[in-house]
């Protein structure tokens, strides 16, 4: 009980008397009433009526500046796979943009459904990518290189993950009403992603060979 209340937010506890035979039934049920009681206040606890949690929401500015992450890591993404020309990345930028602002301050429902999976398929791939780039680069010794590409691959997944997880701080989905549907593709998608281009990366490299030969 006591760690339903301090680690779980339990609020409301239904305490099963023991009804096993005994010398004295009723004072060991008090005693074990008394033993939780006290337990809980001294974690500073109060007994009372349950009082239900205050609804929890992300505001629309915070989801704004999430979206905006989303959008930002999309962005880096598309640079490491493709090289787009500037126009067509600022274009997309922007507009990018303004489906973030739009909707987090518009259409929150769509945004937490819509922005978390992007970034739990973006940052992901972003990470291999980024890190697959600069293995191949000169300079640094070995272990050191390797423990700074290994510390960048999993801060661009927790940065993915935590735009995940502030996008959904929504009492819907801490209670599991609503659901983050796109955990399949999540884990899908990326290796998909990262296939496809290491298989351009490499055909594309083999053509070039070809053509000096």
């Amino acid at each position: 009980f006591t760690l339903a209340v301090t680690e779980r937010g339990i609020r409301l506890c239904y305490i099963r008397l023991m009804l096993n035979p005994q010398p004295d039934l009723v004072a060991a049920n008090v005693a074990y009433l008394r033993s939780i009681h006290d337990t809980l206040g001294k974690a500073g606890y109060a007994f009372g009526d349950a009082q239900p949690f205050r609804p929890l929401s992300v505001p629309g500015p915070a989801l704004v500046l999430l979206a905006l992450g989303v959008v930002g890591g999309g962005l880096w993404l598309m640079m490491e796979m493709l090289r787009p020309q500037a126009c067509w990345f600022w274009g997309l930028g922007a507009f990018g943009a303004l489906v973030a602002l739009g909707g987090g301050m518009a259409a929150p429902g769509l945004v937490q459904a819509f922005f978390p999976l992007l970034a739990a398929i973006v940052f992901p791939t972003l990470a291999i990518l980024v890190v697959a780039s600069r293995a191949n680069g000169a300079g640094g010794s070995p272990l050191p290189k390797t423990v700074g590409l290994f510390v960048l691959a999993a801060a661009l997944t927790a940065l993915g993950g935590l735009l995940v997880a502030g996008t959904l701080s929504a009492s819907p989905y801490m209670m599991q009403i609503a659901q983050f549907r796109g955990v399949k593709l999540a884990q899908l998608v990326p290796l998909l992603l990262v296939l496809g281009v290491m298989l351009a990366r490499t055909y594309g490299a083999v053509g070039a060979v070809t053509d000096r030969d």
